[in-house]
């Protein structure tokens, strides 16, 4: 009864120690996959197709073994040159050991040991370059230590101690039938080498034991090529002044070498930009001394690889795959080739043969971080894409083309509903030489979806039939639709239109606004109870209404923490609260220059950026249904997912784009062009709108609307009324939109009063005085006093019938 349980579990144990097994099977069958890369035209048979073989010698010493395609054991200097291979780099550290003479890994690249491996590497007819570290371990950008003996040497004797190393290796190699073609001085010396004496902050420090490194070359052998060598991972400008100092100060050098691996250090475009400006600037060869690409993102000794994403492989523009990586390196030596031309000497493969053999890790006691970007698989056999460097001489040319999406699944779109569906226009594909590209997709015809809910419409890269297919979540529709009461188009409740024919009853009278996220837009539009037709033919399809909208959104970054209470010429100041990030001017067009200097609707950030209609939005007009259209493509505006949040003052004024302001003039009386400020105001209240014209704090509009959390339906007629009477001629301040409530004030005042012949008392009472910001004056002490008093008076006359009553 109880051995089917058994059974079971023993089959999941078995299963479970088989799978690492399976899957390194799994993995090395990959490298059976047959490959193709297109040929280089014109490349030199010379040109140098090169492997950084620097741990081979070690994992040899440790039993691991190298084998042919199709797994024969070999050679390995024999196995790459039959794959076309005609140079070698390898990497020399001073004393990679510690004081008890214990390795330090990575290949423990000391000077006997890679002498003897670079003689073997010679005698097979291999160019061969060395790179001289001037450390006893990794050196490169970020480290470039000092070799332990010679930590406490004064400058002067490091100098000389670089001169005499250099000299004496280059001699030992000569000796043993081992003398390289070029040497780099120095690995990837960014920001210099043995520092921090030659550190490149200390300059000519840096410059004196180049020179001293350059020397002992130059006096073993002068055909020894010299190589500067610096990492890929800057910009074109960087190098251009690195060489640059260098020319300047004398350096004698001869080849330029990058390091560049497109996962970290960009595009082929970039590595073109610099390898042509830096060949034909300082008239040098070059080399890619580091390349690299892995075949697979799988990893076989359980140490992290340094590459094992998806995002590094989008990064590096091609899959993880033997194509992947063959293409790669056709395609990194067609753009040297491409860009530089006879003076593009080679490239060479970084950590080529460095497969996972125990104990051969980049430190000792830890595992290799490079095995899925080696030319062999996990067990040392030589994948098909160590074939490209003959390939790309001897392969036929193939068409390339785009053979899947890159994620086959459905591309996640947000829309709203009744707006039209922003779909992307690009995808990720794979091609058929293991690249990733960008590719076109074809939507067709994009359906606007009117409810909430999860859509599905499928596309198609362009040219192709891989399906693209896109998830649309349609949210709630992202609207804002507010009022305004009709025949409140006199401003504080008070002015009239001028007396031309053009101006007809209602065109400054806005009786709806509303926004809406439309497809790629923010659609702002403005209604009119009458928009009056075009009289003065705008070129925006209106000639009257100039049009100002306030916007302050959520999101205090939108404009970097800067608000602005000011308006263009309204005449009004915002509350703090309310204060603006965006302002959109709209006009009837005319002119070439933004508002409110030029004429044309303008946009503005409140920390200064101005963007102008027809170049960045588009305005228009709708005469039928009394509107005016404005149209700001979403990624010129922050947070508009939050729009229902938003605080939005809407402002029309009289259009005059003779005045410096673009708004008509005010003049009591009015005129056939002038505005009347008193056309509805009574006899007490003109005095206080002239005196306000007289001091130019008079609001410069006809209508107002709002919109807010706070006001969500807009505003009253008498509201509106109110908050632009808001303005105080004498202190010359304007109103403040929405009005700020002052706090209450507090009075104590001490009152004597009389209640009878017979009474006399003193009381001392409070009174508090509430009064919002009008422009009219409110109750004075006086009056609230005497209503108090009043107030007493009948309170004691109620409490002595109630009395009355109560005793009877």
């Amino acid at each position: 009864m109880n051995r089917l349980p058994r059974l079971v579990g023993s089959l999941i144990l078995v299963a479970s120690l088989l799978a690492p097994l399976l899957s390194l099977i799994t993995i090395n069958a990959q490298s059976s996959s047959t490959i193709h890369v297109n040929p280089i035209p014109g490349l030199s048979g010379d040109f140098l197709r090169g492997l950084d073989l620097s741990e081979v010698p070690w994992i040899l010493e440790l039993g691991g073994k190298y084998y042919y395609e199709d797994g024969r054991e070999g050679d390995i200097l024999d196995i790459i040159a039959d794959n076309g291979v005609n140079a070698v780099r390898l990497r020399v550290w001073n004393n990679p050991y510690d004081e008890k003479g214990v390795p330090y890994g990575g290949g423990n690249c000391d000077l006997e040991r890679m002498t003897q491996f670079a003689s073997k590497v010679k005698g097979k007819g291999f160019k061969l370059l060395i790179d001289f570290h001037y450390s006893d371990w990794w050196a490169d950008p970020s480290k470039q230590y000092k070799p332990k003996a010679w930590a406490n040497l004064s400058f002067n004797e490091l100098v000389s101690a670089t001169y005499n190393w250099t000299r004496d290796a280059l001699l030992y190699m000569k000796n043993n039938n081992a003398l390289p073609d070029m040497v780099q001085v120095g690995n990837e010396i960014n920001n210099g080498f043995l520092w921090p004496d030659g550190r490149v902050e200390n300059w000519t420090q840096f410059v004196t034991l180049l020179k001293s490194a350059i020397k002992a070359i130059r006096d073993v052998d002068p055909s020894i090529k010299v190589v500067i060598h610096l990492s890929g991972n800057r910009e074109l400008d960087y190098y251009v002044n690195f060489f640059e100092r260098l020319t300047n100060d004398g350096v004698d050098y001869d080849v330029i070498a990058l390091s560049y691996y497109t996962y970290w250090h960009g595009s082929l475009e970039k590595l073109k930009k610099i390898a042509s400006t830096l060949t034909s600037r300082f008239n040098k060869e070059i080399i890619l001394a580091e390349i690299a690409y892995p075949w697979t993102l799988e990893d076989a000794d359980g140490y992290p690889d340094l590459f094992s994403s998806r995002d590094q492989e989008i990064k590096g523009g091609y899959r993880a795959s033997v194509q992947g990586q063959a293409s790669l390196i056709r395609d990194i030596i067609e753009a040297l080739y491409e860009s530089a031309g006879d003076k593009a000497l080679g490239v060479f493969y970084w950590g080529a043969a460095w497969i996972p053999v125990p104990g051969a890790g980049w430190k000792t006691g830890e595992g290799n971080p490079w095995e899925n970007q080696a030319l062999f698989d996990f067990n040392g056999k030589a994948l098909p894409s160590l074939r490209v460097f003959r390939m790309i001489y001897e392969a036929e040319y193939i068409e390339v083309k785009p053979v899947e999406l890159y994620n086959p699944e459905p591309l996640n779109v947000t829309a709203y509903a009744g707006s039209k569906p922003v779909l992307p226009e690009n995808t990720l594909v794979v091609y058929s030489d293991g690249s990733i590209r960008n590719a076109t997709i074809k939507w067709g015809e994009i359906p606007v979806y009117e409810s909430p809910g999860t859509y599905y419409l499928n596309g198609y890269v362009e040219n192709t039939s891989i399906m693209v297919v896109a998830r649309i979540t349609v949210l709630e529709r992202l609207y804002i639709d507010v009022g305004d009461p009709e025949g409140d188009d006199k401003g504080p409740g008070t002015y009239g239109y001028p007396t031309a024919s053009v101006y007809a009853p209602g065109v400054f009278d806005i009786v709806r606004a509303s926004l809406e996220v439309e497809s790629e837009d923010l659609v702002v539009r403005v209604y009119f109870k009458n928009l009056g037709g075009n009289p003065w033919n705008g070129p925006n399809g209106f000639s009257l209404q100039y049009i100002q909208v306030y916007i302050r959104t959520t999101n205090p970054l939108a404009t970097n923490k800067v608000y602005r209470r000011d308006t263009f010429g309204l005449n009004i100041e915002l509350r703090d609260d309310y204060a603006w990030q965006y302002a959109l001017l709209i006009s009837p067009g005319w002119g070439s220059g933004p508002l409110p200097d030029g004429e044309l609707s303008s946009l503005h950030y409140a920390n200064g950026t101005v963007l102008v209609e027809g170049k960045d939005f588009k305005v228009s007009s709708n005469t039928s249904d009394n509107y005016v259209e404005v149209r700001i493509p979403l990624n010129l505006l922050s947070d508009w997912e939050n729009l229902k949040s938003w605080k939005i003052i809407v402002a029309v004024a009289s259009w005059a784009g003779e005045n410096p302001d673009r708004i008509r003039t005010f003049a009591p009386g009015g005129g056939e062009w002038l505005s009347d400020p008193v056309a509805y105001a009574n006899e007490s209240s003109k005095p206080l709108i002239q005196s306000a014209l007289l001091v130019n704090v008079l609001p410069k509009m006809y209508d107002l609307l709002i919109y807010s959390q706070e006001y969500p339906h807009g505003l009253t007629a008498d509201q509106q009324y109110t908050w632009l009477m808001g303005f105080n001629p004498s202190k010359s301040t304007l109103a403040i939109i929405p009005p700020e409530v002052k706090q209450i004030e507090t009075v104590t005042q001490t009152i004597t009063m009389t209640i009878t012949t017979t009474m006399l008392s003193t009381t001392e009472k409070t009174v508090s005085i509430y009064e919002t910001q009008t422009g009219y004056p409110g109750y004075t002490v006086n009056t609230v006093i005497g209503v108090a008093l009043l107030s007493l008076a009948l309170g004691i006359g109620v409490g002595y019938f109630l009395l009355r009553l109560q005793r009877k």
